[in-house]
């Protein structure tokens, strides 16, 4: 079955839906064993525990896989001396999953991939 806009919409709304639930459980499992002096909060000789977790997102990439200006054909450069693409996101998306650890990291893309430049 071909993934069209409504269905991948759907699906993403349900995976959203999931996590953010899966969260609260969590959260509210631990909120209800420090409550019931059964968690390891204070006075229980361990400190309770952190998490971190690192979202990443992208937007409006436009088509643009490699720093290349495709109108032009040569390497894209603006007055900032900005790079763009794929190319470049792989590169940053790397270094943070190195930093932060691959388990603990999410990319997620807003839209407007492929059109518009």
């Amino acid at each position: 079955m071909p993934l069209n806009r409504r269905t991948f919409l759907g699906r993403s709304a349900a995976a959203g839906a999931g996590v953010a639930m899966a969260g609260g459980a969590v959260v509210g499992s631990a909120g209800a064993a420090q409550a019931t002096g059964q968690g390891h909060g204070h006075g229980h000789g361990r400190p309770a525990k952190r998490y971190s977790f690192t979202v990443m997102g992208t937007t409006d990439l436009h088509g643009n896989v490699f720093n290349w200006d495709y109108f032009t054909d040569k390497e894209y450069d603006d007055s900032a001396h900005n790079d763009v693409g794929l190319a470049k996101v792989s590169t940053l998306v790397d270094q943070v999953r190195r930093e932060k650890g691959r388990r603990n990291t999410l990319l997620i893309d807003a839209g407007d991939t492929i059109q518009g430049t």
